[in-house]
């Protein structure tokens, strides 16, 4: 089944991870996007980067192994057409959403 996601426009910048906790760059973007996550408890053992369209449809999830600290993950949407897109980074019950924009 298609997983769809709901944008809500009243959705805070503010980190939900922590201020300083979560960066993600470049913006925009063009075949990679970086996610730096400073991890503090208590948060899971897995970080899961999904991307979706506009409209709400899933089109990209994954999931990368966290371990305390700092971690570095790379995501490639280099198969992902221009665009915006809202990307979520999720870990156990946080989880923060924004908006994502792919330019080459």
């Amino acid at each position: 089944g298609n997983q769809y996601f709901t944008v809500s426009p009243t959705s805070s910048v503010v980190s939900a991870f922590g201020e300083g906790n979560l960066s993600i760059y470049p913006s925009p973007a063009q075949n990679q996007v970086a996610i730096e996550l400073n991890r503090i408890q208590p948060l899971t053992e897995s970080t899961t980067v999904t991307v979706y369209g506009m409209e709400g449809a899933m089109l990209k999830q994954n999931t990368f192994a966290t371990v305390s600290g700092k971690n570095h993950f790379s995501l490639d949407v280099a198969a992902l057409p221009e665009g915006m897109y809202i990307k979520n980074v999720s870990n156990g019950d946080v989880s923060q959403t924004e908006k994502l924009l792919i330019v080459r």
